[in-house]
């Protein structure tokens, strides 16, 4: 971040001179590769970095090695955002990354000179390679360039990476912790970051969730126990299956209307609550009650 606060003519200088050592000697250019791959992603993703990266970029001996990294860096850091950006639940959880599109319009803005040439070539290169990327991951050049592809550099892990679809013990044991959670701390902060979370789960894998949602009937069962927010809530989450269940029961089909189908079994075990809590002599269950048939009326009408 300090390289801010250097002038534009010294800070040129000063890549030049790097950029120099690098091209005459070749250890000198792996040892300060070898230390910028210690850096943390978000110090990774820098002004500095990159700009420094991009300087020796044209270095042939350490080309491939600064194109793997950075086109890595850059697609785990575009993936995170924008699954951090899709999800209350990992907005209220951690910060939302800066967005690398940003930065590289900012090293564009600054080679606007010949003494910055060796980081215009190296954003050159970049493009070309991000491009190359964009184009044989395309789904219509998947299956004739299987090979091209095997040899791209792969993303590093990312914790916000979606799961595989075949860990459903995953799934049910996130469920239980979900359900446990909201009946036993449904009066603290956390309960409502995981309604967030069981949102964007119906969301992802709504047939999946529907299977499970059966761990949630002790709280379907208990309006008027639990704070009226977050009961509202735990509807919103569900609306999703509410919905398709709601056009399954218009279905003729006597299978389709069965209890059998997860998606009428949620929306019938919410709708006979509901009415049962309507007519409560429990003041908070009516009071919830009420606010579920607007929530209700007002997404679903």
């Amino acid at each position: 971040m300090f390289i801010y606060s250097i002038p534009m003519g010294v800070k040129a200088s000063v890549l030049s001179r790097i950029f120099d050592l690098c091209e005459k000697s070749g250890q000198f250019a792996l040892d300060v590769l070898d230390s910028l791959k210690n850096l943390s992603q978000t110090n990774f993703l820098s002004d500095f970095t990159c700009t420094l990266l991009l300087t020796i970029l044209p270095i042939k001996s350490v080309q491939s090695q600064i194109l793997r990294l950075l086109n890595s860096a850059i697609l785990t850091a575009l993936t995170d955002n924008g699954i951090i950006l899709e999800s209350s639940f990992l907005r209220g959880l951690c910060d939302v990354p800066d967005d690398p599109t940003g930065l590289i319009l900012n090293i564009c803005e600054q080679c606007v000179s010949q003494s910055v040439k060796h980081t215009s070539h190296g954003l050159i290169l970049l493009s070309f390679e991000l491009l190359r990327t964009a184009t044989i991951s395309s789904p219509c050049n998947i299956n004739r360039s299987s090979r091209l592809s095997a040899k791209l550099p792969k993303p590093s892990s990312s914790p916000f990476l979606n799961q595989r679809q075949n860990c459903v013990w995953t799934r049910e044991d996130i469920m239980n912790v979900i359900a446990n959670v909201l009946w036993s701390e449904s009066s603290k902060p956390v309960a409502l970051k995981l309604v967030d979370l069981l949102s964007d789960l119906v969301a992802t894998c709504p047939s999946q969730i529907a299977v499970l949602a059966s761990r949630l009937d002790v709280l379907l069962d208990s309006i008027g126990l639990i704070p009226i927010e977050l009961f509202t809530g735990l509807v919103h989450a569900l609306l999703p299956l509410i919905r398709a269940g709601n056009r399954l029961a218009d279905v003729r089909d006597v299978v389709c209307q069965s209890e059998t189908n997860p998606m009428v079994r949620v929306r019938a075990k919410l709708f006979v609550n509901l009415r049962k809590a309507a007519s409560s002599p429990r003041i908070q269950s009516r009071r919830t009650a009420v606010a579920c048939f607007l929530l209700l009326l007002k997404h679903l009408k």
